[in-house]
């Protein structure tokens, strides 16, 4: 995962959230996060704030960091490299 577009499709698929949710919790217009989904667009800092806080992840990982997150799978805890899965 190199580009926004994959990391915020990732990020989607593992919290199993659609694309009108987003829309719906980031108040981002439907044309414009499907532009940042195709990787047409990057979404500018403050959309990157909108849609980490709806997706509950870092805003530094989806601008290319790696960074270290604690998951919650089925009541056990652990640390994933989220660049690697």
């Amino acid at each position: 995962m190199n580009t926004i577009a994959e990391r915020i499709r990732f990020a989607m698929n593992v919290r199993n959230v659609k694309q009108v949710e987003m829309v719906q919790k980031t108040g981002i217009t439907k044309g414009a996060f499907s532009s940042y989904l195709s990787g047409n667009y990057n979404p500018k800092k403050d959309k990157l704030e909108l849609i980490a806080d709806a997706l509950g992840i870092n805003i530094n990982w989806l601008m290319g960091e790696n960074v270290l997150r604690i998951i919650r799978l089925r009541d056990m805890y652990f640390t994933k490299k989220w660049n690697i899965y």
